[in-house]
């Protein structure tokens, strides 16, 4: 009997050590053909950081980690795209200058990956847009992915203060997906909170919410 991978939410963990994997790809490559931009709330344990991790191995190309998979004949896998994953959980919140830090150093760490210099000395929303300028000029469209948006909000709750900081320095992070349209070919939020509850994707408000789409509903962590 196959094991059950109740707490990873790496798509190819799962597949590369035989973990019993429920295939919901056949949803994955129905959402990416329409469309550009989804949002999906889900409460947490709830398999969001899998559905991305799924995502970037699909854009990625990784052909063998769908062998036995819906997409595996369906998708394109020689067109291949560069891909931002950003986890907002693993995000230092504390307080706001602290989260501006943690966000400027995700953001460099991406661009040395790339080979992309930035200026360190400029804020996190600058330097995130000019990443995705550089890498669209240095190979092609990007794709976004962003989990738990709203996490670093949700963590200073309690602290209307703190909480309504985080709010506006998210926003003008997010806000920068908006400017640069013309060079992302894909964009996936996940979070626990509704869009309309947050309102700091004032900025970038032709989301497609799959929240209550009927074949991601149920859990995808199988």
């Amino acid at each position: 009997m196959r094991n059950l991978p109740t707490d990873i939410g790496t798509f190819s963990t799962i597949i590369e050590n035989d973990y019993l994997y429920v295939d919901k790809t056949k949803y994955i490559y129905e959402m990416i053909k329409p469309g550009k931009k989804y949002f999906l709330s889900r409460p947490r344990r709830f398999g969001k950081s899998l559905l991305i991790s799924t995502l970037e191995e699909v854009f990625q190309g990784n052909k063998k980690l769908f062998k036995k998979l819906y997409t595996h004949d369906k998708w394109d896998w020689n067109k291949t795209y560069p891909v931002i994953n950003l986890d907002m959980s693993k995000l230092s919140n504390k307080t706001n200058e602290l989260l501006e830090l943690t966000l400027l150093d995700n953001v460099n760490r991406l661009a040395k990956e790339c080979n992309i210099e930035l200026n360190e000395n400029l804020p996190a929303s600058y330097n995130f847009s000019v990443l995705i300028e550089e890498i669209h000029e240095k190979l092609r469209k990007v794709v976004v992915l962003i989990d738990e948006y709203d996490k670093p909000i949700m963590d200073n709750i309690e602290d209307l203060t703190l909480a309504d900081q985080t709010r506006k320095t998210l926003n003008n992070f997010y806000s920068t997906l908006k400017s640069n349209d013309e060079y992302i070919e894909f964009i996936f939020i996940t979070g626990v909170t509704k869009l309309s509850k947050t309102s700091i994707f004032s900025g970038l408000n032709n989301l497609t919410d799959l929240t209550m789409d009927c074949p991601l509903i149920c859990d995808y962590s199988q």
